[in-house]
């Protein structure tokens, strides 16, 4: 009887005991996961730190080590919205600890929460002032803010409280950077190789400073074939290390001018991109990148994947967006998924922009659509609905006679295209016979002011995206394509001028693009007459910082030697691009004066060569411009599209006017005035 009484006693205990024992052997694992943790840790093998710490968490999510580890190895692998949760994970069981609060300020600064992280840093500040770690991070999100100036002024006070160790003298030495300090920045990173050859991020910082005295560079070549074996050097301290992927590849694009021919740089830069890959795959800028560099690979499916996975991940990319386009239009066919994708889009964009009154960014949208899917219906529609809206007779007669040919049985249009023709038969232009018997324009009668645009020049040395400057110029251009009053110069003429300018001055690294400098003004006229030179020319640069973009553009008159404007516009996120190009285009338009001339003398009147789509009304008031003789005005009294008819004011005109004299606008009689309607 005490035997068996005396196992029921064991029994029971061991019952009882057993789930504390098991909590105890959890906790044993747990803390062997945590040692090895922090070995790799130490080791800068974040991979396997990763791994240790996440086997520690599923034995003891409460472990605030294990929590802490899990967060910092996270952060070196690139992984900041999982180290973010593993900071606050640390603070909801040690609300005091300092790193965990440090690395999370971090992190929000690299996420953009500025205001989040200097309230948690400051809090933490008012309870120990002198702390090492919030110190340091309050300086990091100072500078990550663009805070600069108050940056440096918080790590000069700092250093008096903590240890100038490798990680504050590497923080003292971006926040130079920051400021242009470039000379002690680079006193102080070399000082870090010296002493710390075996951290690879003193190469990566080194590589940094070089990007940013690039711009200024005497020999910038050399500077980049340094900063190749810098990060090269990097690399083989730590093969993983992403930071070090990052920066080469922008390095191996801007050399890429060097291998043109073999690209063995393109192909190298394609090699850390697919290996970012695997680790990022939902990272937008290395989708942006893969694109680009297929593309120059000429490796078209696989570039068209990148775009598609880019627009996915990140909707409001506008250079990625326009870039994607440019791509499309040129390699793939009208039902490939991505053209017919970014055509949709546009199309969508136009539909919204019209209804919120934006009609210059609703027309770049149409007209982008056009390039994109001219044969959609639904786009087919919307042009349609557009001519008819804008009352543009020309166009609309143009666009009926070929949806006739294509719809030969369809009655419908036929009777559209019969009303049409109708009514452009009553117009000035077909009555004054500037038709051909097809019934088409003549625009042989046209003389608009001619302009050439620049590339515009990035602001600082190595930005974002290699063909930011390419596709904002193409933007710009396509813009003031769209002005009637203007003449861009464009297709094969404009190609051979960009090529003899990349002759003159060679191929620009990483962009690949054409900047104005004054020394290259000859190459624009070198295949035309010497009355006829290119008069105006557009040039200007550009900063893109996320998803906002700010160009400064300035128009010159090589005629009188002046800059007639300075243009500065910025815009952001969704249609920033449109925004932007459409602001710059209508300003040139409405700056450069109309080049008018006379095309045709009747008995009663003159017919000159500008219109409804130059602005002009019914009763503007125009100048013939006689040199060496008063200007003679004239009262516009019918006004059509792209020609207006005008009667001079004094008698005896005919015998003094001529074909081709110029004419210029003055201003208008009345003060209502209207276009006369057709």
């Amino acid at each position: 009887m005490m035997k068996l009484k005396n196992i029921l006693i064991i029994t029971t205990f061991l019952l009882y005991s057993f789930p504390f024992m098991q909590v105890i052997s959890q906790e044993k694992e747990a803390g062997e996961y945590i040692q090895l943790g922090d070995k790799f840790l130490k080791e800068k093998n974040y991979r396997e730190a990763l791994v240790n710490y996440k086997q520690a968490l599923i034995k003891n999510s409460g472990s605030i080590k294990a929590n802490l580890g899990f967060a910092k190895s996270s952060l070196s692998l690139g992984s900041k919205l999982d180290a973010e949760a593993g900071f606050k994970r640390t603070l909801e069981l040690d609300a005091k600890n300092k790193e965990a609060i440090a690395g999370l300020a971090e992190i929000q600064a690299d996420l953009g929460k500025f205001k989040e992280a200097e309230e948690l840093l400051e809090k933490s500040l008012k309870e120990e002032p002198y702390n090492p770690e919030l110190l340091l991070a309050r300086a990091y999100v100072l500078l990550k803010a663009g805070k600069n100036k108050l940056a440096l002024i918080k790590l000069e006070e700092a250093k008096k409280r903590v240890v100038q160790n490798y990680e504050f003298k590497l923080l003292l030495a971006k926040v130079y950077i920051a400021n242009k300090d470039f000379k002690k920045a680079n006193f102080i990173i070399d000082e870090l190789i010296s002493k710390h050859p075996e951290n690879p991020n003193s190469f990566n910082q080194k590589a940094i400073l070089n990007f940013e005295m690039l711009k200024d560079s005497s020999d910038p070549q050399r500077l980049m074939e340094e900063t190749y074996i810098f990060l090269h050097t990097a690399l083989s301290l730590d093969a993983e290390n992403f930071e070090s992927k990052r920066l080469l590849i922008k390095n191996l694009l801007w050399l890429g001018k060097f291998d043109l021919v073999e690209k063995k740089k393109y192909i190298e830069a394609k090699k850390y991109v697919q290996e970012l890959l695997v680790d990022f795959p939902n990272d937008p800028y290395l989708q942006y990148i893969a694109g680009y560099i297929n593309n120059k690979l000429k490796q078209g499916e696989e570039s068209a994947d990148n775009y598609l996975k880019l627009l996915e991940l990140q909707e409001l990319n506008e250079l990625g967006r326009f870039s994607a386009e440019n791509y499309a239009i040129a390699n793939l066919n009208e039902n490939h998924t991505l053209r017919s994708n970014l055509g949709k889009y546009r199309l969508e964009r136009f539909r919204f922009t019209k209804k919120e009154f934006l009609y210059n960014e609703a027309f770049f949208h149409l007209k982008r659509a056009e390039k994109l899917i001219p044969t959609n219906s639904e786009f087919k529609q919307e042009l349609l609905e557009y001519y008819y809206s804008n009352g543009d007779l020309y166009r609309l007669l143009l666009f009926l006679t070929k949806m006739r040919d294509e719809n030969v049985d369809d009655m419908k249009i036929h009777n559209r295209l019969e009303n049409i023709f109708h009514k452009f038969r009553q117009t000035l232009i077909y009555r004054e016979s500037f038709t051909h018997e097809s019934g088409r324009i003549n625009f042989g009668m046209r003389s608009e002011s001619e302009i050439f645009v620049f590339d515009p020049e990035p602001e600082k040395g190595l930005f974002t995206y290699p063909d930011a400057s390419l596709q904002i110029g193409n933007a710009i251009k396509f813009a003031l394509s769209l002005q009637p009053s203007l003449k861009l110069i464009s297709g094969s003429e404009e190609n051979l001028i960009r090529n003899r300018i990349k002759d003159k001055k060679g191929v620009e690294a990483y962009t690949e693009s054409i900047y104005y400098t004054a020394d290259i003004l000859d190459v624009l006229d070198k295949d035309r007459k010497l009355d006829n030179k290119i008069r105006y020319i557009a040039y200007g640069t550009f900063s893109e910082d996320k998803n906002t973009i700010t160009v400064k553009y300035k128009l010159y008159d090589r005629f009188s030697g002046k800059v007639l404007d300075t243009i500065n516009t910025t815009a952001s996120n969704r249609n920033s691009l449109a925004e932007i190009s459409m602001r710059i285009s209508k300003r040139i338009s409405s700056i450069i004066p109309l080049d008018a001339r006379i095309i045709k003398i009747n008995q009663d009147a003159v017919i000159v060569n500008i219109g409804s789509k130059d602005g002009i009304v019914k009763n503007q008031i125009l100048e013939v411009i006689r040199p060496g003789f008063d200007n003679i005005k004239m009262k516009v009294t019918t006004v059509d599209e792209y020609v207006a008819r005008a009667v001079p004011e004094i008698v005896g005109w005919n015998k003094n006017l001529g074909l081709k004299d110029k004419v210029i606008v003055t201003g208008v009689k009345n003060s209502e005035p209207e276009i006369e309607k057709k």
